[in-house]
């Protein structure tokens, strides 16, 4: 009987979140790397150049577009 409610019950409901999670990371991909060519699009950087963030950045191996990019 355990056998029996765990092959009916637990593993479509496992295989199901699996799913869900599999896709939901796919997606934020997508998502993320949308947004990571959205501020080269509207010359973020040069912006950022002018209000002084690009200095505060020189040791970062990154740059403002980036950071923004990984916050959202």
């Amino acid at each position: 009987m355990q056998l029996g409610w765990l092959l009916s019950t637990f593993v479509p409901k496992l295989l199901l979140f699996l799913v869900i999670v599999i896709v939901g990371l796919i997606v934020a991909k997508l998502i993320s790397k949308t947004l990571a060519k959205l501020p080269g699009k509207v010359d973020f950087d040069r912006v950022m150049e002018r209000g002084g963030v690009k200095k505060a950045l020189t040791s970062s191996s990154m740059d403002a577009s980036d950071i923004i990019s990984k916050i959202l």
